[in-house]
């Protein structure tokens, strides 16, 4: 009966949020954002299923429990979805440590990590991360132009190659490609690694691979003009 309770409760109040995070998860960015949850699901079965545990209830779950309803509402007062979003990880969080206990946390806490990966930015960082990326991405690419001789000027975000001009449109600022990659970046160094450095390590390379293939489809495409 309690874990019903508790189902209905964070129903009625993540209930403005959730359908947010569904709308954002039908956007290019976030499309990938519909199967980590069910990512997580089957890995924290997996990873309870591994070997034997403990089952202890703690109430020490009421505090992440109560964390996540305050976020929640604060977002909620703020609007600002992302914060009430991230609630809903932790009153999950929260949820399973009141139950199951400390030693399922333990066990299962790379699965809860990848449902952070699964909460879009929040909308006022977005334009500015994109403008930065497609200006970068514009910059690596006249690089590997001047490299491979051909002659290109930048103007921004513009790539004149004398006869024709390259746009570097929103589309090219690789965030498309960059939170997908980081998601997948995430699992396979948790499941090739056992070192915290080379994890992270693995995980960050989602960045420059991202601007890499950017910087390269910009080049490609000056060169193809330019011939």
């Amino acid at each position: 009966i309690i874990p019903i309770i508790f189902i209905i409760t964070g129903t009625f109040f993540y209930q403005h949020s959730l359908p947010d995070l569904w709308i954002q998860w039908q956007t290019q960015e976030y499309g990938h954002g519909l199967l980590l949850p069910l990512i997580a699901i089957i890995w924290g079965a997996f990873l309870i299923q591994k070997s034997p545990l403990i089952i202890k209830p703690s109430f020490l779950g009421i505090v992440f429990i109560i964390l996540g309803l305050g976020l929640n509402s604060v977002g909620m007062i703020i609007s600002n979805n992302w914060i009430s979003t991230i609630s809903a990880v932790v009153f999950i969080t929260g949820i399973i440590w009141s139950f199951w206990g400390g030693a399922v946390i333990k066990r299962i806490y790379p699965a809860v990590i990848l449902l952070f990966l699964a909460v879009p930015l929040p909308v006022t960082l977005l334009p500015a991360l994109t403008a930065d990326l497609q200006l970068l991405s514009s910059s690596m690419g006249i690089k590997l132009l001047h490299l491979l001789n051909v002659s290109a000027y930048q103007e921004g975000n513009v790539i004149d190659l004398g006869g024709h001009k390259l746009d570097v449109a929103i589309a090219c600022s690789g965030l498309q490609y960059l939170f997908p990659l980081l998601s997948l970046s995430y699992l396979i160094a948790f499941f090739s690694f056992d070192a915290w450095w080379k994890r992270i390590m693995l995980f960050f390379t989602a960045i420059p691979i991202t601007l890499g293939m950017n910087a390269i489809r910009i080049a490609a495409t000056g060169v193809l003009y330019n011939a």
